[in-house]
């Protein structure tokens, strides 16, 4: 497949960000619970080192409309690959994550829409994660060592497992 860029014709990669094809599988690195806490950070990664960083966060206002799902951008542009972690990003609006089913649903504010990689690779990591399944060899979807209810750094074992706080850390 050949695509036009900036006026000069290039071979354009025909991998997918989300997979499809049958690969030995691993189980994501986070949990329901974990995205459902409020303020979750996660990455999706595919097999070729490209990534797309989102939070999750809760819908203070509304509860039954489920959360919000934001991607890592570059000053208002496109999401940004291989962004977590890094400082002076801006998180731009992809849709609302239903909080019983895992469906992402594009509305009138989102910033991307389907067929957009964005919106793609969150929709997969989400179903990927609400359904239990397992994920091709060499994807992951991971936090980011930050706790997903109060954002507060992971330190002990069994918190950086399950990406929340122990009751014991006392999260607030």
């Amino acid at each position: 497949m050949t695509v036009r860029k900036r006026f000069k014709t290039v071979e354009a990669d025909d991998t997918p960000l989300v997979p499809v094809v049958d690969a030995p599988k691993v189980t994501p690195g986070i949990t329901r619970e974990f995205l459902l806490a409020g303020r979750a950070y996660f990455v999706a990664e595919n097999n070729k080192g490209e990534q797309f960083s989102y939070k999750v966060h809760r819908r203070e206002f509304n509860l039954s409309e489920g959360f919000y799902v934001r991607v890592a951008c570059q000053s208002g542009g496109r999401g940004l690959l291989g962004a977590h972690g890094s400082r002076g990003l801006s998180y731009q609006y992809v849709g609302t994550l239903n909080a019983d089913t895992g469906a992402l649903k594009v509305v009138g504010r989102s910033n991307f829409i389907q067929g957009t990689p964005e919106f793609d690779v969150a929709k997969w990591a989400l179903e990927m994660v609400f359904n239990e399944r397992d994920i091709p060899e060499g994807y992951r979807i991971n936090h980011i060592g930050k706790c997903g209810k109060c954002g507060r750094s992971l330190v002990d074992g069994l918190s950086s497992t399950t990406g929340l706080h122990t009751e014991e850390e006392d999260c607030p």
